[in-house]
């Protein structure tokens, strides 16, 4: 790996690959297995190494260890993300029909619930109100903004404050 990389690391160093030398050794300790390397230029004052430098050259090996891992792990993200978006819109469909039947007479805040779903199986990619367009932001303003189910609201508060009869 270190061969494959050896043009990458000499460019982090600031070395042409024709001046660059190195030696390294590779310990095998089961739960920690690590490489101590060694790195010069053949012409003295040559080389160069910067905080970007070392990045680049642990980056480079790192991503190509973990690259099947990262794979898995972008597949069950993408698994997961697909999962929430269907159980979430499963349970929006829900609440509108329950707020349709059971709790709630605001058919405004039902017909703007409506519209926002609707809209959100446009959306690709995450669902976070940060990335959502200009028009879809104002939706869910509309959603959640308390003058749009007040009369629902007042109808619960009352409901609860009912002393029950004796």
């Amino acid at each position: 790996m270190l061969r494959t990389n050896r043009n990458e690391i000499a460019a982090a160093m600031n070395i042409p690959p024709a001046d660059f030398r190195w030696y390294a050794a590779f310990h095998d300790e089961g739960h920690h297995p690590h490489v101590h390397m060694m790195a010069w230029s053949a012409k003295p004052g040559q080389a160069y190494l910067n905080q970007e430098g070392i990045h680049k050259i642990k980056s480079e090996p790192t991503r190509d260890i973990f690259q099947g891992e990262l794979l898995h792990l972008y597949e069950q993200k993408s698994s997961s993300r697909d999962e929430l978006v269907r159980r979430s819109r499963k349970a929006l469909l829900e609440l509108t029909k329950r707020m349709r039947s059971e709790f709630c007479d605001s058919p405004v805040l039902e017909a703007k619930m409506l519209e926002l779903v609707k809209s959100l199986e446009t959306v690709k990619g995450k669902k976070v109100y940060g990335y959502l367009k200009k028009s879809i932001k104002t939706q869910v303003d509309a959603v959640v903004d308390p003058s749009t189910y007040i009369h629902t609201q007042k109808y619960r508060a009352s409901a609860i404050r009912t002393p029950p009869a004796h």
